[in-house]
């Protein structure tokens, strides 16, 4: 895992020179996030030219990614590294990826509620370089699908809608995921307590983060897009399908094969009409962490927005 000291340098990483630039982040109580801002491919110079005018402008005329990633190591995770690349090539997007106060060179402790914070942290910078809300798109993966609908939740009680909400690998909520684990995707974490459900119920009352995806998303008035594998063991797909289904039982949905030029199935996106702005995809490989990093994602997410009501380019 990198060290604090060196995440001040994501070219370390991967990422191409003068493409992403360190940035401290300030939450609303006192914490210092470290974070990284990737810019669109298409402003890519590798004479590092561009200036701190075309970067501001970048906000304005290009959408913005807030990455959110899950719950261990920090942004210069290799998938997350690949993740922001990803986003910054096929979108065409600013890219925030942050680490979480407690983790990698932020400070702080972790607790639901900072994380929420933290995630405002990253929206309230994109929107004081020049963002607006409808060029913004929360994604999360894995504990940051529980933080980004925790925010996006947030937002929406503020009358604020956003460009997309995204979850890859989401999780109904901690009491369910708990419900649902299976310890090296074999054997299940609470098969001892199935026939004693009282003291299985009064364990999960001390509960501190709970996370609730399922209740957040009924508040949600942004598009949302759930992304998950169908082979992932960590987080069950049934998560993915029950969230989405909990969404769309009053409408009907289209459904699109994702195919290769081969005729290889790759995924399955099924989606309502622009007025309810829900998709489900569903991809046949990637585990619990690459469906977050794929190109198909991206594509899709392109495809979904498209369809949720509202054109989309990569420059609006």
């Amino acid at each position: 895992m990198a060290g604090s000291e060196t995440l001040s340098d994501p070219a370390a990483f991967g990422l191409s020179p003068f493409k992403t630039f360190n940035v401290r982040l300030n939450t609303v109580d006192r914490e210092r996030l470290g974070s990284w801002h990737v810019l669109p491919d298409s402003l890519v110079s590798m004479d590092g030219s561009v200036s701190e005018r075309e970067i501001d402008n970048t906000f304005k005329t290009h959408p913005t990614v807030i990455f959110a990633h899950g719950n261990a190591a920090t942004r210069a995770m290799s998938g997350r590294v690949a993740t922001a690349a990803v986003m910054s090539n096929k979108l065409d997007a600013n890219v925030i990826s942050f680490d979480y106060r407690g983790f990698g060179d932020s400070s702080g402790l972790p607790s639901e509620k900072g994380l929420t914070l933290d995630a405002q942290a990253a929206y309230d910078y994109a929107i004081s370089r020049g963002a607006t809300p409808d060029k913004i798109i929360l994604l999360g993966q894995s504990l940051g699908t529980g933080v980004v609908t925790n925010f996006a939740r947030k937002l929406s009680s503020q009358g604020i809608e956003i460009r997309a909400v995204v979850l890859a690998a989401p999780f109904s909520s901690v009491t369910k995921l708990l419900e649902t684990y299976k310890i090296g995707g074999l054997f299940p974490l609470f098969s001892p307590l199935r026939s004693l459900p009282q003291i299985r119920e009064y364990l999960f009352t001390f509960l501190r983060h709970k996370y609730d995806t399922g209740d957040n998303l009924h508040a949600i008035s942004s598009p949302v897009l759930i992304a998950h594998s169908v082979d992932d063991i960590e987080i069950p797909v049934e998560h993915s399908i029950s969230l989405f289904k909990s969404q769309v039982s009053n409408n009907k949905t289209k459904s699109h094969e994702i195919t290769s030029l081969t005729g290889h199935k790759w995924g399955v996106l099924e989606y309502t009409d622009a007025s309810a702005q829900r998709g489900l995809l569903l991809t046949q490989k990637g585990g619990h962490n690459a469906v977050v990093w794929s190109e198909g994602l991206a594509e899709t997410m392109l495809m979904f927005m498209s369809n949720s009501g509202h054109a989309y380019d990569a420059h609006y």
